[in-house]
């Protein structure tokens, strides 16, 4: 289990705890009847694919094994009401199985990939077995690839419903906004769908600028 935090790299606040790993009621079924409206609480899976190249697992295997971060960043950007789990795939004997059980299991409202540009086709192929389970699910992908080469997503990514560039965190929490809301989940020039018009356009553009931690407001509970 992992502490949830709110904030900018200098000042984190606690907030709710999210579970990692065997967390899920066994024999739990999705609920087919899903529906996002105003107010309800929305099931989040927040997915960091397994390492692909060779000194990658390596690395990891022998005693490097990093806590996903940046998920944990993303994490903090979702509203409070809302059920969030990050599954690190690198954990999992077989990432493909695992993933599908959790997914099964969960039955997650929004799903989200973060990756590498050596992860792109994993996050591809975990995005449409997402849908071919539960075809209603939203499929999110961040991270360094989305950032850089977003088109690439659009490329054989037929399960990806919509590519971040850049900064997550914030804009992750205006997705499941307007997810709630029943607004379009895309927005701006780095909140993309591939089926928008201007999509190729957008994603040829450069990458959005991070913003610094001075730019970004962070409030206590008791300040809210």
């Amino acid at each position: 289990m992992v502490s949830r935090s709110r904030g900018s790299w200098g000042k984190l606040i606690p907030l709710k705890v999210i579970e990692i790993r065997d967390c899920l009621t066994p024999g739990a079924k999705i609920d087919k009847n899903i529906h996002p409206l105003k107010g309800m609480s929305v099931r989040i899976l927040l997915v960091k694919p397994s390492p692909q190249l060779l000194v990658a697992r390596r690395l990891q295997e022998g005693f490097l094994h990093l806590e996903p971060l940046e998920l944990e960043m993303v994490a903090a950007g979702v509203p409070p009401e809302d059920e969030v789990v990050i599954q690190d795939l690198s954990f999992e004997k077989d990432p493909v199985l695992g993933f599908e059980k959790r997914v099964r299991q969960f039955g997650p409202q929004i799903v989200g990939f973060t990756g590498y540009s050596s992860q792109s086709g994993l996050v591809k192929g975990l995005a449409s077995r997402a849908k071919k389970i539960n075809r209603e699910i939203v499929t999110v992908v961040g991270g360094t690839h989305a950032t850089i080469i977003p088109a690439d997503y659009a490329v054989n990514g037929e399960g990806i419903d919509i590519i971040v560039r850049g900064e997550g965190g914030t804009a992750f929490g205006e997705i499941v906004r307007r997810y709630k809301n029943k607004e379009p989940l895309h927005f701006g020039d780095a909140v993309l769908s591939s089926r928008q018009a201007d999509f190729a356009e957008k994603a040829a553009g450069p990458p959005p600028e991070f913003p610094s931690g001075v730019e970004v407001e962070v409030r206590s509970p008791a300040e809210s």
